[in-house]
């Protein structure tokens, strides 16, 4: 198990720098800001919303990053809603003259717009890439700090050599951590895909 003040120790260590322990807080805090947008298994998150009548819009939660799927319930049945790009979105809806069950929608103004307008109230499962907690205590720790050690720790080693040490060596040093990053993050891609996947075949409708 580990923690944003173990991460902050081994940079030093690895390193071999103790007189830029804010320097290190951040990089580490900048490391996970360029990571999170990236879906893994540890940062799915699942919402429940409800359309409203003649408004296109719903709400999002607070930690809502971007979307992985949205369905709604209709018939007995829960149905996909289909993403599309938020100018094909306004391209295609013809307005209030024309309500109806979701068909498609976009991110627009950190909420979820739908195509058509919705003629009722339907339930709709959001399913998406979460921010997890921001870390500020040396003792707090979350999935940035376990699953994906690795990947967040030589990322902030190679901001801190390019942004706080500089120099030829830094340099030098630098691509060889994100190198390390870069073996880290497909591990991780390969690991969200494996729990993805049921590991057999099945039916469709069609």
């Amino acid at each position: 198990m580990s923690d944003y003040g173990t991460m902050q120790a081994r940079i030093a260590r690895d390193l071999r720098r103790t007189t830029i322990a804010d320097d290190i807080k951040n990089a580490i805090l900048d490391a996970i800001k360029v990571e999170e947008i990236r879906h893994y298994w540890f940062n799915e998150g699942r919402t429940s919303a409800t359309t409203i009548a003649d408004n296109p819009y719903l709400s999002v939660p607070t930690n809502f990053l971007h979307p992985i799927h949205l369905e709604y319930y209709d018939s007995n049945a829960w149905v996909p809603i289909q993403d599309e790009a938020y100018t094909q979105i306004v391209y295609d809806d013809p307005g209030p003259i024309w309500t109806g069950r979701p068909q498609a929608y976009s991110m627009f103004a950190s909420q979820v717009r739908l195509m058509p307008t919705p003629d009722a109230a339907y339930p709709v499962k959001m399913h998406f890439v979460k921010q997890l907690p921001t870390l500020t205590s040396d003792s707090d720790s979350n999935s940035w700090m376990t699953e994906a050690e690795i990947l967040i720790r030589q990322t902030a080693k190679a901001i801190v050599c390019e942004d706080i040490i500089k120099g030829s060596a830094a340099e030098k040093e630098a691509p060889r951590y994100r190198t390390l990053a870069g073996y880290a993050r497909d591990k991780l891609d390969f690991e969200t895909l494996q729990r993805r996947r049921s590991g057999r075949l099945r039916p469709n409708r069609w």
